[in-house]
């Protein structure tokens, strides 16, 4: 078994961050704070159904995070070197290695996938997110493997100043859904970007924190450390944060949302009161989304113990209301992806350094 350091997390959250550090560029902004409401749910109580799971890859991949589309298995790969290996998830056939980390025009630096496929001309094409160089790129898989060249192109370039340096989507022809690095100027839970016209709509820090102001901004990025998916051709989001046991379902003008509270989420946060340490829970990991459905990969670990204790994990299943359907007990997996259509999770289990499969049923 591989003995993981106590500093990778921190190693993983700076990876997962670019610096991007300066004065906000003129923009119109409105912070949706002052008139934003949300509807509060506890979350309910289902029955948990333990997985078995099938060892598919019984190594060391190298990977950071797993994909699904179709008969397509993507692995993103940490460090330099390559950043997708693909896969016939039926077959396990290696079919290609695409893009290469670099300084180069088209390499990357700081790429974020987050399942945006689509087809175009008979073509699978990924968006992809430079984060360091604030890119929402286009790359063409099907010529990409085909040719063994990454084909990709810069569809639309981000001001950089507005920090969107973490996850980024695209919601609509110019307009993006992000949420920041570590180092910023101004930090918001979530913003909403026009890039033809640099304006911003933003959901501040939520859910409020009182005393925020007494922790530094790397702290506060820490704390409100989350990950994002969009629905199916619709404008809503899902944010699960890692540090508050509560995930979040936002309208399309981030105006209003559904907050779903765990047993751990408290009715009010002060620092006042609380240490920063107390917080030091690892709640929510990652989310995959369909059109039905919401599934969230929840640890309920202490940070200090993140890959350093074999841990079962939950995959818990919501509609797009936010109510609970189904929660599944799984090994210790770090991130996920579900294949809908044939109802099946694979899950990266870098504790045991192995690929895993999952049949469910909802």
């Amino acid at each position: 078994m591989k003995k993981f350091p106590p500093y990778l997390l921190l190693a993983l959250l700076i990876i997962l961050s670019c610096e991007n550090r300066k004065k906000q560029p003129s923009a119109l902004e409105t912070d949706f704070n002052k008139n934003f409401t949300s509807e509060i749910k506890s979350l309910n109580t289902v029955k948990k159904e333990r997985l078995e799971g099938e060892v598919i890859i019984n190594q060391d991949s190298g990977a950071i995070n797993i994909h699904i589309y179709d008969t397509l298995l993507l692995l993103r790969q940490l460090g330099d070197g390559d950043v997708l290996h693909v896969y016939n998830v039926e077959s396990l056939e290696a079919l290609g290695k695409i893009g290469t980390k670099g300084i180069g025009p088209n390499d990357f630096v700081s790429p974020r996938v987050l399942d945006q496929f689509y087809i175009k001309n008979n073509d699978l094409h990924l968006l992809i997110y430079e984060a360091r160089k604030s890119e929402m790129r286009d790359l063409n898989i099907t010529k990409s493997l085909k040719n063994k060249n990454t084909e990709i192109q810069t569809i639309n370039k981000l001001h950089p100043r507005l920090g969107l340096s973490q996850f980024v989507l695209l919601a609509s022809d110019s307009t993006y859904i992000g949420n920041q690095g570590f180092d910023v100027y101004k930090r918001d839970r979530l913003k909403k970007v026009d890039a033809s016209s640099n304006i911003i709509n933003t959901v501040g820090l939520y859910p409020i924190v009182e005393g925020l102001s007494s922790v530094n901004s790397y702290e506060q990025y820490q704390l409100f450390f989350d990950y994002i998916r969009k629905k199916p051709n619709e404008n809503i989001f899902v944010s699960v944060l890692t540090r508050f046991d509560q995930i979040d379902i936002f309208d399309e003008d981030l105006k209003s949302s559904i907050s779903v509270k765990g047993s751990q989420a408290m009715k009010q946060y002060d620092l006042t009161e609380l240490k920063i340490g107390e917080l030091d829970r690892f709640h929510y990991r990652d989310v995959r989304v369909d059109e039905n459905y919401i599934y969230a990969l929840y640890h309920d670990q202490l940070l200090e113990d993140y890959l350093e204790k074999d841990h079962e994990c939950e995959i818990r299943v919501f509609n797009w209301e936010g109510d609970l359907i189904k929660t599944f007990i799984v090994d210790y997996l770090v991130a996920f992806a579900v294949d809908s259509k044939n109802q099946s999770f694979y899950g990266l289990d870098m504790f045991n350094e192995r690929i895993m499969k999952y049949k469910f049923n909802l």
